[in-house]
């Protein structure tokens, strides 16, 4: 069997099962935006014009989350693992003030979305009860007494109790509506989400309202020019990257993977959204299925 049909052959096999094993991803969504002209200098090798920074402490947005680790963390914590990722931008820590060119804040917590609202989660349910006990009770006035105008007790009952169960359905949906656009802002989803809740049957919108519903964790950068804020006392904002990924573990491990991932935005716009995957492959033992004999 020439050389080339294997080849040929173990691709196909590849690709057809999927690579022999599962890929373990988790989506980091990453959104960055530039203010007032900002955009980054490169030298003559392509890489990009040095600029110092000095941190400035956001502070963390939170509810009460499962992880006890990320309450006892400090901004100086938070700080040190950004503080990688913006070096290889060239974005260094100023040694001296005279040198310090942009402020960075930084902002970092988790989410509550609206799947986790027990208030919201039990109104599909209720809803889904209250119109099966109503569809029972209009079947049994049919059977039982299918010339009468009126309907029997049960089913009025039955019906208030559906007219109800959907008027706290219409209620629950707006909340839920106002929970994903405040977390939508914060995490940068705004435009996807609205884009998805027009298109709610294509794969995107899937993904965008599963993601924004869920405990997300958070951090932003908020980007401002040092010399308008300290001679003006004013912000003027040069550029901000929103980073988040699922709360489905530590914090600290997460931090480490939205920063990681987001890196290259840095300073940056993205034109919106952006999702990123980080997986690993796992490779089953490769076996040749068949041969074609004309190749032999």
């Amino acid at each position: 069997m020439r050389l080339t049909s294997r080849l040929r052959l173990l691709v196909a096999i590849l690709v057809l099962r999927g690579f022999a094993g599962p890929m373990h991803a988790e989506v980091v969504a990453v959104s960055s935006v530039v203010f007032n002209g900002y955009a980054r200098q490169r030298l003559p090798d392509g890489s990009f014009k040095p600029e110092a920074y000095v941190f400035g402490e956001g502070g963390r947005m939170s509810r009460a989350i499962v992880d006890p680790a990320m309450e006892q963390l400090k901004f100086a914590d938070i700080a040190r693992i950004i503080a990688g990722p913006l070096a290889k931008q060239h974005y260094h820590p100023a040694l001296k003030t005279s040198e310090v060119q942009l402020l960075i804040v930084v902002f970092w917590g988790s989410t509550q979305g609206s799947r986790d609202n027990r208030t919201l989660t039990g109104s599909m349910d209720r809803l889904s009860s209250a119109s099966s006990n109503y569809t029972v009770a209009r079947a049994d006035d049919q059977a039982n007494q299918p010339n009468s105008p009126e309907p029997s007790p049960a089913t009025s009952a039955a019906q208030n109790a559906y007219d109800s169960a959907l008027w706290q359905m219409q209620l629950d949906n707006d909340v839920r509506d106002r929970i994903d656009n405040e977390n939508a802002q914060i995490l940068g989803y705004s435009e996807s989400l609205s884009r998805a809740r027009f298109s709610r049957h294509m794969a995107f919108a899937q993904d965008t309202l599963a993601e924004i519903s869920d405990n997300r964790y958070y951090v932003v950068l908020q980007a401002y020019d040092f010399k308008t804020a300290k001679d003006q006392k004013k912000l003027k904002p040069l550029w901000t990257t929103r980073m988040s990924v699922s709360e489905s573990g530590p914090f600290g491990p997460a931090l480490e993977k939205m920063v990681k991932n987001a890196a290259r935005s840095f300073g940056t716009d993205t034109d919106g959204l952006q999702r990123r995957r980080e997986g690993t492959v796992d490779l089953a033992p490769l076996k040749i299925l068949e041969v074609d004999p004309a190749r032999k």
